[in-house]
């Protein structure tokens, strides 16, 4: 399996740094951090990134869609709606360099939950998922626990299917899942092919090295997973925490 790292987990300045400590470490791919700065400077704004790219023979095969304001409240104003779409459009515009198969991450987080909210994910992410289709690219959302609306790993799974999008699939953070109630490895057992990456990291009370990445990485392969899955492991300094992950990722079998 592939193993790529999200680039704010990564010690260094410039992306040359960051892609020079992937590639001396072993990893696969980098997974790009996009925040609303960053995307306003699209297409011009990515020169830095695809030069570093090149440089280290190493591709960028997924990113992170900002998306403060949630994406609720962006898509009940036109204009903001508009601007969203834009930068999304950007985005993906930006990953298909790197050939087809990349995968759009977008978070859900909301403030406030209910049917107000879930009315405009289920009315707005069929553009998302033709506008990232498009362009080669395929969406998947991400649960996240502090949110108000689809917290749980199980809940965002249920909002993909509810959606219905043959482009539009499931994100699975495995810290994230476990922090939020869940058992990772229960979840999983019910992703199917709805599942397109993969979050590798611990929790605030579980070191990476506990979570039961052996039973994770065997799930993985009985359902015949051909995805990818990135480190998402804040650094501390130096980037040791990315040579230990890997080492113990290729260790379990990833």
């Amino acid at each position: 399996m592939e193993i790529g790292v999200f680039s704010g987990c990564i010690a260094g300045e410039t992306f040359e740094e960051k892609f020079s400590e992937l590639k001396r470490i072993g990893y696969d791919f980098l997974e790009l951090s996009t925040k609303a700065e960053y995307i306003e400077a699209l297409p011009e704004g990515g020169d830095e990134l695809r030069e570093a790219s090149k440089a280290a023979e190493m591709p960028v095969l997924s990113a992170n869609l900002g998306n403060f304001p949630s994406f609720s409240q962006t898509c009940r104003d036109a204009d903001a709606r508009k601007e969203l779409f834009a930068g999304l459009d950007a985005v993906c515009d930006l990953l298909a360099e790197w050939g087809p198969g990349a995968v759009l991450l977008l978070p859900v987080w909301e403030g406030e939950g209910g049917m107000e909210v879930e009315d405009a994910y289920i009315q707005n992410l069929t553009a998302v998922g033709d506008r990232a289709e498009s362009r080669s690219v395929r969406l998947a959302l991400e649960h996240i626990g502090s949110s108000k609306f689809c917290p749980k790993a199980s809940e965002i799974l249920a909002l993909v299917r509810k959606v219905g999008h043959g482009n539009i699939g499931f994100y699975f953070d495995i810290g994230n899942c476990q922090m939020a109630g869940e058992d990772p490895v229960k979840v999983l057992e019910t992703a199917g092919g709805d599942l397109y990456q993969v979050h590798l990291k611990g929790t605030r009370d579980t070191p990476f090295d506990q979570m039961p990445l052996t039973d994770i990485e065997m799930l993985l392969g009985n359902m015949g997973f051909k995805g990818r899955a990135a480190v998402e492991i804040p650094a501390h300094g130096d980037n040791t925490h990315l040579e230990q992950a890997l080492e113990l990722i290729r260790k379990t079998g990833f």
